[in-house]
């Protein structure tokens, strides 16, 4: 995770060591930044064969949006199955203020649960009163195919 040239860093770990880490998160990657040689590193970029997730915020008072949004069509492009890519454009945000909202948005996506759908007679199976410790019980119930 990273912000301006630790969002960049950010994105070279993901192209240059994939298997180092599963979730990535840039608040305002500094795409352009050495004529955008980050492209260079795109090239290079295999889908990993595990589940990797890459969350990008970007201000949308930074004089750069376009640049940002080209880099993102480019990623989105590439067609990575492995990959799941988020990205949003923070209205009325400069580039100091993309980080709190970015690596926010970022985590709360990267580590997202993932949604789980069971059948009312499996969750029905799990319903009860529970012993959490000595003298303390829990009651377990089912609403809304949620316990």
């Amino acid at each position: 995770m990273g912000s301006s040239f630790g969002g960049l860093f950010t994105l070279y770990a993901m192209f240059q060591e994939p298997g180092l880490f599963t979730r990535f998160v840039a608040a305002s990657p500094a795409v352009g930044f050495d004529n955008e040689s980050i492209y260079n590193f795109v090239k290079t970029y295999k889908d990993p064969g595990y589940p990797a997730r890459l969350y990008m915020a970007f201000g949308g008072l930074e004089g750069n949006v376009s640049q940002f949004k080209k880099f993102v069509d480019h990623l989105g492009a590439k067609g990575y199955k492995d990959l799941k890519m988020e990205t949003k454009i923070l209205e009325n945000i400069g580039h100091s203020g993309s980080k709190a909202e970015g690596f926010t948005r970022g985590l709360q996506w990267a580590f997202e649960r993932p949604s789980l759908s069971l059948e009312p007679a499996v969750l029905k199976q799990y319903e009860g009163a529970y012993e959490i410790r000595p003298g303390f019980n829990g009651l377990v119930t089912s609403e809304e195919g949620r316990l």
